[in-house]
């Protein structure tokens, strides 16, 4: 069974109600931290459902028995992508990383990829620009990197944290006659399985 939040990843525990009332013996969830929903979470335990989560930095144990794109995987994606813009770079990137800071997940990736550039490259710079679930609905994410990249026209990378948030970026630098800036791909198809704008609850039931 599969129950939809309607795009409210900071609003998950009424779906996962849902899911116990409905009998759900298993119930996987991506994007939003346990807190979000911890009243469901410990009582879905106490019955003996079992979670598995994605793209968070929850721990396994017995009640979460697995999670997919954990921090650990996000710091090594990272650690990778801050690799390849040092060499892509000849170690002169200056970078900005375009991210929803709301979600662990995330911040944690961002903090990942700065420490990665740290390692290779001790020239390079980075910056985070900060936006928000509104600003990704509202398709303003254009216009707030524009406005970045010509208030720091010295910026030569970008990445984003998961493949949604470029949408429509290179056509808004390209209609404000910025040049001279790499979007990082390699970045958007590492983390376009990332699901946290608009997460579901799966659900199984024993038969």
């Amino acid at each position: 069974m599969l129950f939809r939040s309607n795009g409210k990843s900071f609003e998950p525990a009424p779906s996962i109600q849902q899911a116990i009332d409905w009998g759900a013996d298993y119930i996987t969830i991506t994007g939003s931290p346990i807190a979000l929903f911890q009243e469901q979470y410990d009582a879905a335990c106490a019955k003996g459902i079992k979670f598995a989560v994605g793209y968070t930095v929850e721990p396994v144990n017995d009640c979460t028995i697995t999670s997919i794109g954990d921090a650990s995987s996000i710091a090594e994606n990272a650690e990778s992508i801050a690799a390849w813009i040092t060499a892509d770079s000849q170690a002169a990137a200056k970078v900005v990383m375009v991210n929803i800071r709301d979600f662990p997940v995330l911040a944690a990736e961002e903090d990942a990829l700065k420490a990665g550039l740290t390692k290779y490259c001790k020239a390079c710079t980075f910056e985070g620009l900060p936006v928000t679930l509104d600003d990704l609905g509202a398709g303003k994410i254009p216009q707030l990197v524009v406005s970045y990249l010509q208030e720091h026209p010295d910026t030569n990378y970008i990445h984003y944290a998961f493949g949604g948030l470029p949408t429509g970026v290179t056509e808004a630098i390209k209609s404000a006659g910025i040049e001279g800036v790499k979007q990082d791909r390699k970045s958007t198809r590492l983390n376009s399985s990332h699901t946290v704008i608009s997460y579901a609850v799966f659900c199984l039931k024993k038969k």
